[in-house]
């Protein structure tokens, strides 16, 4: 990206202020050097200008008979006030990924969908066909900056997954009266 910046003439001489240029004289191009985003290993300090994200925990839970991944967050969200910006258009993409390599993902925005302060709650349900013989293990999770459709990998880490055994009914019943 190169930003050219010169004279505007007119007619043989410089244009009035507010008038229509039809060239331009003694331009210089400033461009602008693009710098590689390094993803983090882990994703206790994710920055995405003005806001920084933490991810103190996260835990995926599966429950046996269910079709579902439940996951709860614990994140520290804060912003920096400094500068005044005009709308923030970029979407957090938070990607899980199971033990079997099965991608599940969703678009949150920061401020809305995780909201500022310390030690807050994201809760998210996955709803997919998890192999029967999946007991546990891990889960990845991936975050991404989205902007005008284009991704950039900010960080990613490794979080338990714990299995849920249904509970069980004994077939005699609880007792009572008479038995």
């Amino acid at each position: 990206l190169v930003l050219y910046i010169g004279q505007g003439v007119a007619d043989g001489k410089l244009t009035a202020l507010g008038g229509t240029s039809t060239g331009y004289i003694n331009t210089v191009g400033l461009s602008l050097n693009t710098v590689a985003v390094t993803p983090s290993s882990n994703l206790n300090n994710v920055d995405m200008f003005p806001y920084s994200l933490s991810v103190v925990n996260a835990v995926g839970k599966i429950s046996e008979g269910k079709d579902a991944l439940n996951t709860v967050i614990t994140y520290n969200l804060s912003k920096n006030g400094d500068y005044e910006a005009g709308a923030y258009e970029h979407k957090l993409v938070l990607e899980i990924i199971d033990p079997y390599g099965q991608t599940m993902e969703k678009m949150l925005t920061l401020g809305t969908d995780l909201p500022m302060g310390k030690y807050k709650s994201y809760s998210t349900t996955f709803n997919s066909n998890f192999d029967t013989r999946l007991g546990g293990g891990t889960i990845r999770m991936n975050l991404y900056d989205e902007f005008q459709n284009q991704r950039v990998l900010l960080g990613s880490q490794y979080y338990p997954l714990t299995y849920e055994s249904a509970p069980t009914t004994s077939p005699h019943g609880t007792g009572g009266a008479g038995s």
